[in-house]
């Protein structure tokens, strides 16, 4: 029986893993969806630099190693963007395979938008672990389980008792009044078997030891899993508000730049670097956003609350 349960508290350990793989995988392929966007506007942006310096240099108003400058910038976009959707391929299959979905399934997802995540308190996780997550029960069920052996094995050195009745006839005709009846309290005492009760005993109180030091290791484990997760959570929680200042910071510039390039107060070199800065800063607050949620999942795993 205690085998039994532990079975199936593992196998519920497994449907919360399963369900954080799915959330890992489908929140990963927006992600992608929302970075391949990302790439889709850096390159529409250089695009029209590059359209924009080639018009002047036809003008003879700038020189013609600017307009190499603005097509080397839309080459590399347009790269990155190859990555992107490469990305963003691998992503929904990676959704489909962890989904069990067909490979030919087609999934529409819905566009990203990263939620709040609320910070916990790291101790009350822990205790939170500790006190529901269903492996460690495992654990405890296999605990009880050793511990019946250390029972079932002192069993073999206490006395056997027992009651034997007997019913007998001793003629081939039963009618005849030839039959005898017997019944006796039988007590029984194993005094010598060449040490295998000791050695049973023995055995089953160190697999006993080993399985309480495992339960031990788990829980261990299972507070540096938890506190291991409260960490990422605040680095990306933070990283994810530094990186929206940034993109909003970054959009000014780009504008105030280009202002700036139309004006001839500025050269080509800064419009395409304040561009890239700016893409830099979406996919970086794109990535801390991912991370946060993730890191969320994975502290209420570790908590045994997913």
């Amino acid at each position: 029986g205690a085998y039994a349960e532990a079975a199936r508290l593992d196998y519920e350990r497994r449907q919360q893993a399963t369900a954080y793989n799915t959330l890992q995988a489908y929140r990963a392929a927006q992600a992608a969806a929302h970075a391949l966007s990302i790439a889709n506007d850096a390159v529409e942006a250089a695009r029209e630099h590059a359209e924009t310096t080639a018009r002047l240099t036809r003008q003879g108003r700038i020189v013609a190693s600017d307009r190499m400058t603005a097509e080397l910038s839309l080459a590399s976009a347009q790269s990155l963007r190859e990555q992107a959707a490469n990305r963003q391929r691998l992503a929904i299959e990676e959704l489909r395979l962890v989904t069990g979905l067909p490979a030919d399934a087609e999934l529409l997802l819905p566009p990203w938008q990263a939620p709040p995540v609320a910070m916990p308190a790291a101790t009350s996780s822990e205790q939170r672990a500790l006190a529901t997550r269903k492996d460690l029960k495992a654990n405890e069920a296999l605990l009880t389980a050793s511990r019946t052996k250390i029972t079932a094995a002192r069993a073999a050195f206490q006395p056997q008792i027992g009651v034997v009745a007997t019913d007998s006839w001793y003629d081939d005709n039963a009618a005849r009044d030839n039959k005898s009846q017997s019944i006796m309290g039988v007590v029984s005492l194993n005094l010598f078997n060449g040490g295998r009760d000791w050695h049973g005993l023995s055995a089953a109180q160190r697999d006993t030891e080993q399985t309480e030091l495992r339960l031990e290791a788990a829980r261990q484990a299972v507070r540096g899993e938890v506190r291991a997760a409260a960490s990422r959570l605040a680095e990306a929680s933070a990283r994810r508000g530094i990186a929206a200042q940034s993109v909003d910071k970054a959009r000014e510039n780009v504008r105030l730049v280009k202002q700036r390039y139309g004006e001839g107060r500025t050269i080509l070199i800064d419009l395409l670097m304040a561009e890239r800065v700016l893409v830099e800063a979406r996919n970086e607050e794109l990535t801390a956003g991912l991370s946060q949620e993730l890191s969320a999942a994975q502290l209420q795993l570790a908590e045994g609350s997913l």
